[in-house]
């Protein structure tokens, strides 16, 4: 490896090393009243203590009656800890907590809670009332007060209502719909670029369509970053109103970290493009057909392509610099990368995208090349580039089993959270498209790419060439199921 790639992968070392003191998830660690607390009143005063220092974010913390009308309030923050004083003490009744607030990955993270403020007791006059079947009787003192029994019921269920609102739907809606084209854009690119270095080989037009087209998707992943960052800012000031303004207080700690280092790494994503093209071409022929090995390879030995790998990576490591910034930047955006512990976390998510990226952007870039190959009623001569991407498929599978397996672990308390809540669930589905996936790809290693190692012209090459196109098409909604998932776990 030339000392420049070995600079790139130095100063990735870096920063990957400078995110650790960030890498703590936001938490309500406790509040007084806590949940479901029943205290006596009036109360004057709430506290919300979270696990570092936070800043209130859109709303802040607003308190609900229990008709869901907003209560007056003033909040302060003082570090971990958000102080929240009524106007006016609150009486007796249930009471609603919706609160948001952000922290160094500036993520918006917001939740709710009830409590109860129990009112001093009041001696009525003593009385004697008949007691019906839908009535409720409570004692006080030497009398009794009647209430209707449904009463506090109904009134839960008005203020459960206010509390499940959520006036910035459509923004988050928006922003895990940019999450998900991020991930297979720029995961494309960065996968693509594995393919062309390490296991492509053909003729100079179809260097030209690959290398045109990872340029186009890093392209897409940085135009999509600037779009993030204005989301990111409106749901932090709650609303598009201030979006714009909100930009420089939401570019900060490790997403501004993150940010930039997207934003860079797409650019010279695009830009290494155009120097491996040109390294490409000058190693193929012309003549389409003319650099594609018609024999096959020993058994078991993967053919090497027309250049070698090693010269390919050291071709272009502006290319190569970008694809790790971009890998990279998940230790700094996204909740899988916050959870502790921190170590297991990190590696378990720079593997799994690593392995992601070479899986999907290869597929990608492996039916475009057959199918290209098909149009043009050229043999297709899956074998040699299906043998070497079997290889670089393999590693990648086992990659990101093994690192999805460690971030479930991290992320759920224990295995009944994989059918009780949202995010298990939405895990699941995600395994069983994953599932499909490997199954096909089995089914590749181990049926097509023996034909085709054999006979690089057997029509099963075709058949290569349309699972992987559904291979592809899985992958994406992996991507968007990984979206929820982020989306869930804030």
């Amino acid at each position: 490896m030339s000392y420049r790639v070995a600079l790139c992968a130095t100063a990735c070392a870096v920063l990957f090393t400078l995110a650790a003191p960030a890498w703590a998830h936001t938490g309500l660690v406790s509040s007084t009243p806590s949940p479901d607390e029943s205290v006596d009143g009036p109360l004057s005063e709430l506290t919300l203590a979270f696990n570092q220092p936070v800043e209130l974010a859109g709303a802040g913390v607003e308190v609900l009656d229990e008709t869901g009308a907003a209560v007056a309030v003033a909040a302060t923050v003082a570090d971990e800890v958000v102080s929240v004083r009524p106007r006016q003490p609150l009486d007796g009744g249930p009471y609603g907590v919706r609160w948001a607030v952000r922290s160094g990955d500036a993520h918006p993270v917001r939740g709710t809670f009830v409590f109860t403020v129990v009112a001093p007791a009041v001696v009525a006059p003593e009385f004697v009332a008949p007691v019906s079947a839908d009535r409720a009787t409570v004692q006080r003192g030497g009398g009794a007060q009647e209430r209707p029994a449904v009463a506090v019921s109904r009134r839960s269920v008005t203020l459960d209502a206010a509390l499940a609102a959520d006036p910035l739907a459509g923004i988050r809606r928006l922003d895990q719909a940019l999450r998900a084209v991020f991930y297979s854009a720029a995961l494309g690119a960065v996968g693509m670029l594995v393919f062309l270095v390490g296991v492509w080989d053909g003729t100079r037009r179809e260097a030209r369509r690959l290398t045109r087209l990872c340029a186009r998707l890093a392209g897409v992943a940085g135009l999509v970053v600037l779009a993030q960052v204005l989301v990111r800012s409106a749901r932090t000031t709650g609303g598009w109103s201030a979006a714009l303004s909100g930009i420089p207080s939401t570019l900060t700690g490790t997403y501004a970290t993150g940010t930039v280092m997207r934003l860079v790494g797409a650019a010279l994503l695009v830009a290494g493009m155009g120097t491996l093209r040109r390294s490409l071409r000058a190693a193929v022929a012309p003549i389409a057909g003319a650099a594609i090995d018609v024999h096959p390879p020993p058994v078991g030995m993967p053919p090497a392509p027309s250049s070698s790998a090693g010269r390919r990576l050291r071709s272009t490591p502006s290319a190569i610099l970008g694809a790790l910034l971009l890998v990279g930047s998940f230790a700094f955006v996204g909740h899988a990368a916050t959870a502790a512990p921190r170590s297991i976390s990190l590696t378990a998510v720079i593997a799994h995208v690593s392995a992601a990226a070479m899986w999907g952007g290869g597929l990608l870039a492996l039916v475009v090349t057959l199918t290209a190959r098909r149009r043009a009623g050229r043999p297709l001569q899956a074998g040699l580039i299906a043998t070497r991407f079997s290889v670089v498929a393999t590693v990648g599978v086992a990659l990101a089993g093994a690192a999805g397996v460690a971030l479930a672990a991290v992320r759920l308390a224990d295995v009944a959270a994989l059918w009780s809540t949202p995010y298990g669930l939405v895990l699941v589905a995600k395994v069983a498209v994953v599932g499909v996936v490997g199954g096909i790809g089995a089914y590749n290693h181990f049926v097509t790419v023996p034909l085709l190692r054999a006979d690089p012209d057997h029509p099963i090459g075709d058949r290569l060439r349309r699972l992987g196109l559904i291979e592809v098409v899985l992958v994406l909604l992996v991507a968007a199921l990984t979206s929820v998932l982020v989306g869930l776990a804030g």
